[in-house]
């Protein structure tokens, strides 16, 4: 997984998780409105114990998440595309 800074703006066409600024977790997220992809960190694991075990599980939730989003995403193309041919 690539590496990001917190707030900063991707122009990606699809939903994943991903490392966002040193030792954090969060995920990368597309907006419809404008096309255009924003971040969200979910926190610094740096500091271990429980806060770091509890993002560990939201981040594995936002991982199934953006699977199934992606997932959606190419369902829907494929669809797009078999209407658009026949």
């Amino acid at each position: 997984m690539k590496k990001y800074r917190f707030g900063e703006n991707f122009l990606r066409s699809y939903s994943e998780p991903t490392f966002i600024a040193r030792g954090g977790f969060g995920a990368v997220f597309k907006c419809e409105k404008n096309n255009s992809v924003f971040a969200v960190k979910v926190t610094n694991f740096d500091a271990g114990g429980q806060e770091a075990d509890k993002a560990r599980s939201i981040w594995r939730t936002l991982h199934w998440y953006a699977r199934v989003l992606t997932l959606l995403v190419e369902i829907q193309r494929k669809d797009r595309r078999i209407l658009l041919s026949t």
